[in-house]
């Protein structure tokens, strides 16, 4: 299963960021397009804040 914030258009670009961020190829390969999104840093920062907010 690819990373739920990975948009693809012309290039593809995540928003799980703060602002759009525009992955590299290693970045693309390791973390977006696999099971292995949940170790990509923006992600994990993502899910962090979110549980910090329902602590």
């Amino acid at each position: 299963m690819k990373c739920p914030h990975l948009m693809k258009w012309v290039i593809f670009s995540c928003m799980a960021n703060e602002q759009p961020y525009d992955p590299s190829l290693f970045e693309l390969r390791e973390y977006c397009t696999g099971k292995q999104h949940k170790k990509c840093p923006f992600y994990l920062k993502l899910v962090s804040e979110k549980y910090e907010v329902l602590v």
